[in-house]
């Protein structure tokens, strides 16, 4: 089971992480590359792909539509570790909002679920 939200942290990504990781122009937030990349590949056989502003909007959802769960849940289960994190630098959420996101959707992959968490926050 997927610890609760409030396990994890809410710090959004250092200005020196963001370096460090990424080119200069690489775009943040509402359109996160890492975001924009995998939903291109995760969703190619859609009818309709998502795009990273339709992404950005699902993980802050409070009730998300059938789509918006969708979107979440494929991104928790095809995102590999390193794009998780990579949208985490590129400002698209923070852990705890990724964490809410994956709740509400009712995320169910244990494998991935016990990978994220490990990144709770101890106390």
């Amino acid at each position: 089971m997927l610890l609760p939200p409030g396990a994890f942290s809410d710090r959004p990504a250092a200005e020196d992480d963001f370096r460090r990781l990424c080119a200069p122009d690489t775009p943040r937030g509402r359109h996160a590359r890492a975001v924009q990349r995998r939903l291109a590949s995760g969703c190619a056989g859609w009818k309709q792909r998502p795009t990273a502003d339709e992404f950005y909007d699902a993980v802050r959802a409070e009730q998300p539509t059938e789509r918006q769960a969708s979107i979440i849940r494929m991104w928790g289960a095809e995102a590999t570790v390193a794009e998780i994190i990579e949208a985490w630098v590129q400002q698209a959420y923070t852990l705890r909002q990724l964490v809410a996101a994956l709740r509400r959707a009712n995320f169910a992959c244990a494998p991935r679920i016990h990978k994220i968490n490990r990144w709770a926050v101890k106390s």
